[in-house]
């Protein structure tokens, strides 16, 4: 809204805000009414737009208040299986408690599939963990996500993922501890003495009866186990958002359909439009015209930009190689330690390759669709208000007569056009 220094200041705004939403919410005055009758309570340090934002806020945390409530409830029921307390303590302060945005707690939601998912052969209860208010925003479901980990978890395959790597939680605090270089607290599991090979080898089964399957499978596991961890999938977000861009090609019927005099023309050839240019009604207009099969879509991300991506997330789950150190070991036990560990980070590699083009970027080209066409929306909605409302401040039309308005001349409220005369009539 806007940027305060001065302290006292700050407290006469912050006593303004509130007072507006007294207004609001216990006197039961709508907002126009409190705009133009209620001026000498918020002005001047709060303008008429001010006070509308204030609205648009309150009713953004009322709807985020609730969702954290019945989030809370889901939580709470999965939260308890979780054996370590500090993280389940940790979980909940962060993704509940803590949780500023409608987008936050989707992102919790999706975790908690996950983990009733992981919980569900030993807790029926988990049946019955839904959302009591089923209107509010919920996060998409792809089917049949997790359905595969009860198989998974009964071939004990669980216990391979576990073997030399490391879990969502310590990929998250690696993270954190890359952002704030802080590479000397990075979390690394124990590197096995045995090959990938070796010990995938004792997991065949009749279920997973070749060892492709059952490496293919743990990897699937353990990417749906990072991705749906609302910090990695957070910080996944944040770079893609901030680097992806938009491009448009038209269809057959879009070449000769979308011509320079047709409204939809901007939207025929855009070339790798950053999303943060996408600020008035334009992607409302992109996606009609694909609907129509007009344009095709495609979300972009430079390779430069995406292996950056994906070397921040190997650089948090991945174990660099060991360095020789003459005085304790010799040069070729480092080489056998070095042999066996470049069979786990292929494995890890392989792991963090499904974690990001697998799981996590088709989900948030989904998701970055829906926030542009909300903010797209949201435009729209603001424009349409702010023009009818200087149409209702407009005072009614009287006629000049040698620059000077004559009060016998009728007011005119309205113009009517007489298509049949064709002239305009005023009322």
């Amino acid at each position: 809204m806007f940027k305060i220094n001065n302290p006292d200041t700050y407290r006469i705004i912050k006593t303004k805000i509130a007072r507006v939403l007294e207004i609001f919410k216990k006197d039961h005055y709508d907002i126009p009414y409190i705009v133009l009758y209620k001026r000498i309570e918020y002005e001047p340090e709060l303008t008429s737009k001010d006070v509308w934002r204030i609205f648009e806020l309150d009713k953004e945390w009322v709807k985020l208040f609730k969702m954290r409530k019945e989030t809370k409830k889901s939580f709470e029921k999965v939260a308890k299986y979780i054996e370590d307390p500090n993280i389940r303590h940790n979980y909940e302060f962060r993704f509940v408690h803590i949780a500023s945005s409608i987008r936050e707690l989707k992102d919790t939601e999706i975790f908690i599939q996950f983990l009733r998912a992981f919980y569900h052969n030993d807790n029926e209860e988990f049946d019955d963990i839904i959302l009591e208010d089923s209107n509010s925003p919920r996060p998409p479901k792809p089917p049949n996500r997790f359905t595969f980990i009860d198989t998974f978890k009964k071939s004990k395959l669980i216990d391979l993922a576990r073997i030399g790597t490391i879990t969502s939680y310590q990929m998250a605090m690696n993270i954190e501890f890359t952002g704030e270089y802080k590479m000397d607290k990075m979390i690394f599991p124990d590197e096995p003495n045995e090959k990938i090979e070796e010990v995938s080898f004792r997991y065949i089964d009749s279920v997973y009866a070749e060892q492709i399957k059952v490496l293919t499978s743990t990897c699937k596991f353990l990417a749906l186990e990072l991705a749906a961890h609302p910090q990695i999938r957070n910080f996944v977000r944040s770079l893609y958002f901030n680097s992806a861009t938009i491009s448009t090609s038209p269809t057959t019927a879009g070449i000769v359909e979308l011509d320079a005099f047709h409204p939809s023309y901007r939207t025929k050839r855009i070339y790798k439009r950053p999303i943060e240019t996408f600020q008035n009604d334009l992607f409302i207009d992109v996606v009609e015209n694909e609907k129509k099969r007009l344009i095709e879509v495609s979300f972009n991300l430079d390779d430069d930009k995406l292996n950056f991506i994906s070397e921040k997330l190997k650089m948090a789950y991945i174990r660099p190689k060991v360095q020789s150190n003459q005085s304790n070991q010799s040069n070729s036990s480092v080489e056998k330690e070095n042999e066996i560990l470049k069979g786990w980070n292929q494995f890890r590699e392989e792991v963090i390759q499904k974690l990001l083009f697998e799981v996590l970027l088709p989900e948030l080209r989904a998701d970055l669709r829906s926030f542009l066409l909300e903010n797209a929306e949201n435009y729209v909605l603001s424009e349409c208000a702010r023009n009818y409302s200087n149409l209702l401040m407009t005072g009614p039309y009287r006629r000049k007569v040698n620059n000077l308005y004559e009060d016998a001349t009728p007011v005119v409220m309205s113009f009517v056009y007489d298509n049949v005369q064709r002239i305009v009539r005023y009322y």
